[in-house]
């Protein structure tokens, strides 16, 4: 899976670095994504959020999760 969510970051295209924090709720769905860093404000940004907030994890017990990504791209 891990492999599959790097290439859908590629696919945003640009280049540069940023890191990708996800709100998953107990149930394993992403309930928000926020990209920090230069590209966090770029249509690169909101496609890795976009990305990001596809995302789905193992349900859990508690009442939510964040998660953080370091994403390098075109490199």
């Amino acid at each position: 899976r891990r492999v599959l969510f790097r290439s859908a970051f590629r696919a945003c295209g640009g280049e540069g670095r940023a890191v990708v924090q996800v709100t998953f709720s107990g149930d394993g769905r992403a309930l928000s994504s926020v990209v920090e860093g230069p590209l966090g404000t770029t249509q690169v940004g909101q496609c890795l959020a976009r990305v990001a907030r596809g995302a789905r994890v193992e349900p859990f017990a508690r009442e939510s999760l964040v998660a953080t990504w370091p994403v390098t791209l075109g490199r």
